[in-house]
């Protein structure tokens, strides 16, 4: 950005605005969730729940449920962002 003053380390409201307003447009044409993707997060977020309140009455291996449902979940965003 010439003349934006970025070069001394100043942003300007223009500048914050327009770098929010092109964040916004990649965003936007990147990432389109559908129906299923609410269910898969409702479904995650729901084990993860259940886990660690299961965790927090059974200790020991049932923080390994924790765990794994977290990952599994991280699998399944990664998988998603990268399609």
């Amino acid at each position: 950005m010439v003349g934006s003053g970025l070069s001394s380390g100043a942003y300007t409201i223009q500048d914050v605005i327009r770098e929010m307003e092109n964040t916004k447009v990649y965003m936007d044409s990147k990432i389109k969730l559908t129906p299923k993707d609410h269910v898969v997060v409702a479904f995650y977020a729901f084990l993860i729940y259940m886990s660690v309140k299961y965790a927090i009455i059974e200790t020991g291996w049932a923080w390994i449920l924790v765990w794994l449902n977290v990952w599994f979940f991280d699998v399944y965003a990664y998988s998603r962002r990268n399609a």
